[in-house]
């Protein structure tokens, strides 16, 4: 009798045994599937943020402030379509390119503008290239580009906004073209300017520089530009790639004047001048302005100053 009532006691026990542990099962299981499924979301949720591209709110991809080592800087230009359905440039990334070519078209359609600002503070800016379908130039458009010698504006321009070269101190001369109408202000802090042709409509009226119509007076010659003013030559720039400058004894066969600002962005290790016509003797002692940078030579018989610059 007490063997039955034990080995039922047993039974009830490993009853109650694989009862619990079937349930123990059944909770674990549910919660793994809940995790899962709640991986499973995360992961569904997470995947675009790596794999989509971003768009802006047009649908349109925006680009990587990242910068491709392969990029063409000379053709990064921003556009903004006009409502004329033409383009205007309003912005160029700026680059160390010395020479720029403005696009006469994009997307198949004529660049007509270049907007406020466009070049601004572009300090290595030499050249600047505008093609003929260009009709208007905004404000500041050519802002402290202080290393523009020259500009010349196509025949197609007839507006010119506001300071539109402020700040250039190394631009020589300006050419204003026949088609232009409209003319806001410029040349401020313009301190090497030379000329400005104006063969426009236009009054232009500046103080102590030429302003008259034509074709420009600046001679390049081997790289110094000269220019006359009132029967005198004055050399007023260097735009060689030469480290050494090697100044002429003369221009035309008639003496030169080194013109105030001349070389102010230039970088040289040695100039050579011209001290005379006559081979007269000098000491330094004639030229202390240049201190013990400068020693007197000779070039073909004639008495030289030469200067040394420190690297």
């Amino acid at each position: 009798m007490i063997k039955r009532i034990l080995a039922f006691i047993i039974a009830l026990f490993m009853i109650a045994i694989s009862l619990f542990s079937c349930k123990f099962d059944n909770e674990n299981g549910a919660n793994d599937e809940s995790n899962e499924n709640e991986y499973s979301t995360y992961e569904s949720q997470s995947a675009p943020l790596v794999t989509q591209k971003p768009t802006d709110e047009y649908g349109q991809e925006k680009f990587s402030s990242a910068i491709p080592e392969d990029l063409d800087f000379d053709s990064s230009y921003d556009f903004e379509l006009l409502h004329d359905d033409t383009y205007a440039i309003s912005g160029y990334q700026w680059s160390s390119s010395k020479k720029i070519v403005v696009p006469d078209e994009y997307n198949g359609k004529p660049v007509t503008r270049i907007s406020d600002g466009t070049f601004y503070e572009c300090d290595q800016l030499e050249e600047v290239i505008l093609p003929e379908t260009i009709k208007i130039i905004g404000d500041s458009v050519f802002y402290g580009c202080v290393s523009l010698v020259s500009l010349t504006l196509p025949n197609s321009i007839v507006s010119i906004g506001n300071d539109f070269i402020y700040g250039c101190a190394n631009i020589i001369t300006v050419t204003m073209p026949m088609s232009l109408k409209e003319f806001g202000s410029g040349f401020t802090y313009c301190n090497s300017l030379v000329e400005v042709v104006n063969n426009s409509s236009v009054d232009i009226v500046l103080e102590n520089v030429d302003v008259h119509n034509g074709k420009s007076r600046i001679v390049n010659n081997g790289g110094c530009l000269f220019y006359n003013k009132d029967n005198v030559n004055y050399l007023v720039n260097y735009i060689g790639d030469s480290n050494i400058l090697n100044l002429p004894d003369d221009f035309n066969g008639e003496e030169y004047r080194i013109r105030n600002r001349a070389f102010t962005n230039c970088r040289f290790d040695k100039i050579i001048i011209p001290c005379c016509r006559n081979a007269v003797k000098y000491t330094r002692k004639d030229f202390p302005l240049f201190g013990e940078c400068a020693t007197i030579g000779q070039r073909g018989g004639r008495s030289c100053i030469v200067m040394y610059f420190a690297k």
